[in-house]
C-alpha cells in the first residue's frame, strides 16, 4: 500500500481536532465498501501525520468470499485514489499478522528545507549520519516515541541500517507517490 501522507492525519488513532482520516481507518472503510462488512485491519509500521509511503504492509481479515483478487484491488484503488494505492494482495494463513510476521522495515525520511538554507543540506546530512551510525546495530526502544499507542508485542527493534543525504527536489532518489 502506498500513499500520500498530506492528506492523512498519522497512522492509527483519529484526533478528535483533525478531520483529516487516519491510514489504518481510510483503508479499513474503504475496504468495508468494496466487501459491505467490517474488517479488522493490522499494519506492519506506524506512521505520522503527512508522512508519505511508497509500500506498506497491511492484514486484514473478513468473512466474506473475495471472488477476485483483480476486480477487488479495482474496485478498491477505485475508492482510494488518488491519495492511496494498493499495489497488490494475497490470502495468508491465520497465523500470518502484519505487525508481528514482516521480517524488515525500511523508512526514508526527506526533510524539507527552505530555499534560504539549501547551503547547510549537506552539513546538516552529515550531522545525521553520524548520529544514525551510532545507533545502527543498537537495540532501540520504540514504546517511548509511540505516545502508548504502539500495537505490539514488544517495542524493541535492532537498527539494521540507516542512511542520510542531502538532495534536491530535482536529485532526490524516492519521490513520495
Amino acid at each position: 500500500v502506498s500513499y500520500r501522507g498530506p492528506y492523512f492525519s498519522g497512522g492509527y488513532e483519529r484526533d478528535p481536532s483533525n478531520a483529516a482520516p487516519t491510514v489504518r481507518g481510510f483503508l479499513s472503510d474503504n475496504i468495508e465498501k468494496v466487501l459491505g462488512k467490517g474488517v479488522k485491519i493490522s499494519t506492519s509500521g506506524r506512521t505520522d501525520a503527512c508522512v508519505s509511503a511508497k509500500s506498506g504492509l497491511f492484514t486484514f481479515a473478513t468473512f466474506q468470499p473475495i471472488e477476485s483478487e483483480t476486480i477487488f484491488l479495482q474496485k478498491l484503488n477505485d475508492l482510494c485514489s488518488p491519495v492511496m494505492n494498493v499495489a497488490d494482495m494475497k490470502q495468508v494463513d491465520n497465523s500470518f499478522h502484519a505487525t508481528f510476521s514482516a521480517k524488515a522495515r525500511e523508512y526514508l525520511y526527506v526533510l524539507p528545507l527552505h530555499k534560504s538554507d539549501r547551503e547547510k543540506g549537506p552539513m546538516l546530512a552529515e550531522t545525521i549520519q553520524v548520529f544514525l551510525d551510532s545507533v545502527v546495530g543498537e537495540e532501540v526502544d520504540y514504546m517511548g516515541i509511540s505516545q502508548g499507542k504502539i500495537e505490539t508485542k514488544d517495542s524493541l527493534c535492532v537498527l539494521q541500517s540507516a542512511s542520510c543525504c542531502f538532495c534536491t527536489t530535482e536529485s532526490c532518489p524516492t519521490q513520495p507517490h
